[in-house]
């Protein structure tokens, strides 16, 4: 994506939000003025801190998306840990609820090979984009597991679901449904690409991200055994 329509892109995302910043401050210019106005007051203050956080989290997500990235091919990192570090700040902030299924399997244990704190940015924004795109209920499911060489991460949501030709286009900055962040995916995307993995989208009953890393296999014990000479 070019400078010019990646400004485009954020002015869009920005816009929203300050307009209903602008509507609340006006609303509630008004009821001061009124009596019984206080219990809409309250949700006009509301509105305007959810939007403010709304803006900040794109500033900090538009400088986590320029900033450089160099990637450490020697470091490894365990997916399900860090899966589980970032679940419960996400669904508390989006008010849903995460489902993790799977468990370590096989020699591979669910070890990357990609850095922690990449790992850990790479989940917190596939399950903050999932959290988001969701329905009202919340629900978002993942399932991992090791298959071939590779670790294997599927979240799925059930919330509108896009067609399958436009998929594609969600992995690019400010492409992304209405109710997600506009660059969690282009993260994403460039992230699991520093470390030769891939990250495809698909839709059927649910929309699934599938995330595959390489693998790292866990070394084998090696028991000596000491037999004295009789």
């Amino acid at each position: 994506m070019q400078p010019g329509e990646l400004a485009v892109g954020l002015a869009r995302e920005l816009r929203n939000p300050l307009h209903i910043i602008r509507g609340a401050a006006e609303i509630l210019a008004s009821l001061t003025q009124t009596r019984g106005g206080r219990a809409y007051a309250r949700q006009g203050c509301q509105e305007i801190v959810e939007e403010v956080d709304r803006i900040d989290r794109l500033l900090a997500d538009l400088l986590h998306y320029a900033a450089p990235v160099e990637p450490d091919h020697g470091a490894t990192s365990e997916l399900s840990a860090l899966l589980h570090s970032v679940r419960g700040p996400i669904e508390e902030d989006a008010r849903c609820s995460i489902l993790v299924r799977g468990a370590p399997s096989g020699e591979c244990q669910l070890r990357v090979a990609m850095a922690s704190e990449h790992t850990r940015a790479l989940l917190y924004y596939l399950l903050r984009y999932a959290a988001l795109a969701a329905s009202e209920r919340g629900l978002v499911s993942v399932s991992m597991g090791c298959r071939e060489g590779a670790v294997y991460l599927d979240i799925s949501h059930d919330g509108r679901l896009v067609d399958n030709a436009q998929l594609p286009e969600l992995l690019q900055p400010f492409a992304v449904p209405s109710g997600a962040s506009g660059l969690d995916l282009a993260i994403a995307h460039r992230l699991v690409s520093l470390y030769d993995g891939r990250l495809t989208l698909r839709a059927g009953a649910t929309q699934v991200l599938r995330l595959q890393s390489p693998a790292v296999p866990t070394p084998r014990t090696l028991t000596l055994r000491y037999t004295p000479k009789r």
